[in-house]
């Protein structure tokens, strides 16, 4: 059996032994510089929406609004994970975890934030993920593709695992 959040609005809104969890992508503005491009994945918002200063208090109305457990958050900027991420989310009861990238070409991370309510933290642990060496199935793909396997070297991965009690 799961721990219960606590009442009212935590643990799925109903209480009992149930988990939430929620991952969201935070589109790290290390990334932005492409992101206004004409036929890029993002051209079709007006910069002034994809600006971190407005763009993250929506992301995190979105999640609070959502009220996980556990949240799992992708593309968190190493200059906005302290600056915005820790002090708003542990003024709505939670505590983080910030595993950023090695990597010059990369200034972001992972955030895993847990309901303090709930949870304490026993453990956390950051892995780096190196696809220098992919599993055989992704190398037999890979060597079809010479520039997909260029760019999958040179991306920067990482991973956390998060012990809670």
């Amino acid at each position: 059996s799961l721990p219960a959040s606590g009442g009212g609005e935590g643990g799925g809104g109903e209480g009992g032994d149930r988990l939430r969890v929620m991952s969201y992508n935070c589109l790290a503005d290390t990334y932005r510089r492409s992101w206004d491009e004409p036929g890029s994945v993002h051209s079709y918002c007006d910069p002034s929406l994809t600006a971190g200063g407005l763009r993250l208090p929506r992301i995190l109305s979105e999640v609070l609004a959502a009220s996980p457990d556990v949240a799992a958050l992708q593309e968190v900027d190493v200059s906005w994970a302290r600056r915005f991420w820790e002090p708003t989310l542990a003024a709505a009861g939670y505590a983080m975890a910030f595993a950023p990238k090695a990597s010059a070409s990369s200034n972001e991370g992972l955030t895993v934030a847990w309901r303090t309510s709930a949870f304490e933290l026993v453990r956390a642990r950051v892995c780096r993920l190196d696809l220098r060496e992919p599993p055989p199935p992704l190398a037999e793909y890979l060597s079809q593709r010479e520039d997909t396997a260029a760019a999958v070297r040179s991306l920067p991965s990482v991973a956390q695992l998060i012990v809670l009690r």
